[in-house]
């Protein structure tokens, strides 16, 4: 599984940031960004959804995360 990390908003969405416009129906408790950390993990170590991304954010991620990578 590969993970970007999501923390509060608490700096501008810059460089490989992107803020989360839709976080409330994304299931997070606060303004959010999604930062240029990413991860891999065994899917076997996820203990549970805590929410989604709306289609369209998670296609701009996507992307992003295919920029970073460099796919």
């Amino acid at each position: 599984m590969i993970l970007a990390a999501i923390n509060k908003q608490r700096w501008a969405a810059v460089g490989g940031r992107l803020q989360i416009k839709g976080w409330r129906e994304s299931g997070l408790l606060y303004p959010s960004i999604v930062t240029g950390i990413v991860r891999t993990i065994q899917t076997g170590m996820i203990a549970g959804k805590l929410g989604e991304l709306p289609a369209p954010e998670l296609h701009t991620v996507e992307d992003k995360l295919r920029e970073i990578l460099a796919l």
